[in-house]
């Protein structure tokens, strides 16, 4: 009777009976849009989605939720301490490189290369370099705070490789979850890399899933970008090009990582654009919505916080973005001395938090609180307080004693 009823219901991507997943999907969410008319504004638990072949999602509850809701309610959630890593601390101009013959009529496309993997791990086993300084940020994180509960990468940080032994080494750190921009690259030449977003949860000394999010839009370099970021010894201002990579796959997780509270991650582009993924996220409505970037310095003026804070009202989401300290350095003047501003909240009815790592520091230690919250469908239904909002409640930077200064990459 169960695989029955199991198999009735279109799980993962539709709980919906009735209504085969071919034609339109039904999920769960979890914030009812404030304001405007819409569809998405008459219901609080369930949200009408596109077909599966258009767009896939899936809902997972992380172990550590299941654990919490046995012993917790949630106006009683203990706050969520995030390590945010804005690594590589270096980007070279060399990291990007044309692959397209110039003057040919097919598209003009870049491919970014992690020079910064290279070097100091060449003699050693891969990654061990990384995942030793983050087991240090997180014991230095930790003298202020009881626990560091998850850990944030910005877009491209590792390759593959070097994230799965990261996840290996993490499974002694105590911590919950790791979420990091990945690397995967085609198996041939003519295969178009992966630019995805890593979500890894750790339950009882083992990683139970790794939950892969991919990239659905393309970066464009233009001649503006070309020229902020220093690019024109190896790309051509004169040219545009755009990312080499795959996105053919078009799917998004949701994930419960406290009592009755979500996040999704996006990459980068997929915040700025509707399709496909912005309009999934709206009707799904997660608590938080996590952006990797890689990209310039996180300013309240620039478009990171505008798209941000479209996703803070509709929604109502809670939003953080988070890019390398190499790409902000990148985007400075020479000479100049502004403030590393390598990751921005915003929440519903506040302004944009710039979040600023201070010189010397490799880590920001971000916490967040939980409350309740009442929210109402256009018909005037309430939820009887079952919604909850996240709250930036504590800063504070974080440093490796063993790493010279931030110009220093681990590996």
């Amino acid at each position: 009777m169960e695989r029955h009823r199991r198999s009735s219901i279109k799980l993962p991507h539709s709980i919906c009976m009735a209504v085969p997943p071919e034609e339109a999907c039904v999920q769960p969410k979890t914030r009812t849009p404030q304001v405007g008319v819409t569809l998405r504004t008459m219901s609080h638990n369930l949200a009408l989605l596109p077909p599966h072949g258009t767009f896939a999602t899936t809902w997972i509850t992380l172990p550590t939720a299941i654990e919490k809701r046995q012993a917790i309610n949630r106006s009683g959630e203990e706050p969520f301490n995030l390590l945010i890593v804005p690594y590589p601390f270096g980007v070279s101009g060399f990291c990007f490189r044309e692959d397209a013959q110039p003057g040919g009529m097919e598209p003009r496309f870049f491919e970014c290369e992690q020079k910064w993997l290279r070097g100091r791990a060449a003699g050693s086993p891969v990654g061990t370099e990384l995942g030793k300084s983050l087991l240090r940020l997180i014991r230095e994180a930790k003298k202020g705070v009881s626990r560091v509960h998850g850990i944030v990468m910005p877009e491209l940080a590792v390759d593959e490789t070097r994230a799965k032994a990261l996840v290996r080494q993490l499974k002694k750190a105590d911590v919950e979850l790791f979420v990091s921009g990945v690397l995967k690259r085609g198996r041939g030449s003519k295969d178009f890399s992966a630019n995805v977003a890593w979500a890894v949860p750790f339950w009882k000394g083992g990683v139970p899933f790794i939950a892969e999010q991919p990239k659905h839009n393309r970066w464009r370099l233009d001649h503006s970008q070309i020229i902020r970021y220093s690019l024109g010894h190896v790309l051509n201002p004169k040219d545009t090009f755009w990312e080499r990579i795959d996105v053919s796959r078009r799917n998004a997780q949701f994930f419960v990582f406290r009592n009755g509270v979500s996040f999704t991650s996006i990459i980068c582009e997929d915040l700025a654009r509707v399709d496909p993924a912005g309009a999934v996220i709206r009707a799904i409505g997660p608590n938080l919505v996590v952006a990797l970037l890689m990209d310039g310095p996180q300013l309240e003026s620039r478009w990171p916080a505008k798209y941000a804070s479209v996703l803070s009202e509709d929604p109502g989401s809670a939003v953080l973005t988070v890019t390398s300290l190499g790409m902000v350095k990148r985007s400075m003047a020479p000479g100049a001395s502004g403030d590393r501003v390598v990751a921005l909240w915003q929440e519903p009815g506040e302004r944009a938090k710039q979040i600023n790592l201070p010189r010397n520091a490799h880590a920001l230690l971000l916490t967040l609180s939980f409350s309740t919250l009442t929210e109402r469908t256009f018909d005037g239904r309430d939820d009887g307080g079952g919604s909850t909002r996240i709250r930036l409640s504590g800063l504070r930077a974080v440093v490796d004693p063993k790493l010279d200064s931030e110009d220093r990459d681990v590996v």
